[in-house]
C-alpha cells in the first residue's frame, strides 16, 4: 500500500497536520510519502493508492502551491490516472472563519472530477470530535502573527490526534477496496 501526502503551506502549519495523517496512514502499514506540492508530480499520484492533499487558506481559497499542482494534473486527468483511487483532504487556517470548509470542498471538488473515491473524517461523537472534528477532512485553526513567515502556534493535540485518526481511516478504507473484487465487468 502507498500512499502519499501533498501539503501547500505557508507557515508550516499545514506542513504539521500532513505529518500528524502521515503517522496515522504509516500506522495502518501504508508506505507513505510526504511532499510539498511543488515537489509532487503526476508520477507521485498515480504510482499512490492512496492520497492525501492539503492546503493552507489564502483568503478563503487554497494556497496558489496547490493550484500550481492542479495545473499539471491535466493529463492525468484525461487519462483517468487517478479514477478510484482513495482520497482525503486538509487544510489549516490562522482564524476560526477563514475559509477551512471551503478550501475543503475545493480540495474534494477537485478529488471528485478525478474519480477519485474521498473518505470524510467522521469518527466517534468524542469531546475532541465535538471541538475540532469536521466531516469535509482534518483542519486546524492556529494563529498566525502578523508576519506570515512566524507561526505563532502550532496545531492543538485535538487537531493533531483527529488528522492522526483520519490517516489510519483513509488507508483502511483503500486497502479494504484494493482487495475486493470488482462489483461488476466493464462490457
Amino acid at each position: 500500500m502507498q500512499t502519499v501526502v501533498v501539503h501547500a503551506s505557508a507557515s508550516g502549519h499545514t506542513e504539521t497536520l500532513a505529518n500528524a495523517i502521515a503517522q496515522g496512514a504509516h500506522a495502518a502499514g501504508s508506505h507513505v510519502t510526504v511532499l510539498p506540492a511543488e515537489q509532487c508530480g503526476p508520477d507521485h499520484l498515480v504510482a499512490a493508492d492512496a492520497m492525501f492533499w492539503g492546503t493552507s487558506s489564502y483568503f478563503g481559497g487554497p494556497n496558489l502551491k496547490m493550484v500550481h499542482l492542479f495545473e499539471r494534473l491535466g493529463g492525468i486527468w484525461m487519462a483517468g490516472g487517478l479514477q478510484g483511487k482513495v482520497g482525503g483532504v486538509f487544510a489549516t487556517t490562522s482564524t476560526m472563519h477563514g475559509g477551512l470548509e471551503t478550501v475543503l470542498h475545493t480540495l474534494i471538488d477537485a478529488m471528485m472530477h478525478h474519480g477519485m473515491i474521498v473518505v470524510p473524517n467522521t469518527g466517534a461523537f468524542t469531546p475532541e470530535r465535538i471541538r475540532f472534528g469536521c466531516p469535509y477532512g482534518a483542519a486546524a485553526v492556529v494563529e498566525t502573527a502578523v508576519d506570515l513567515d512566524m507561526a505563532v502556534g502550532q496545531p492543538t493535540p485535538g487537531e493533531m490526534q483527529i488528522a492522526y485518526e483520519y490517516g489510519q481511516r483513509v488507508v483502511a478504507i483503500a486497502t479494504q477496496m484494493r482487495s475486493a473484487q470488482p462489483p461488476y465487468t466493464a462490457r
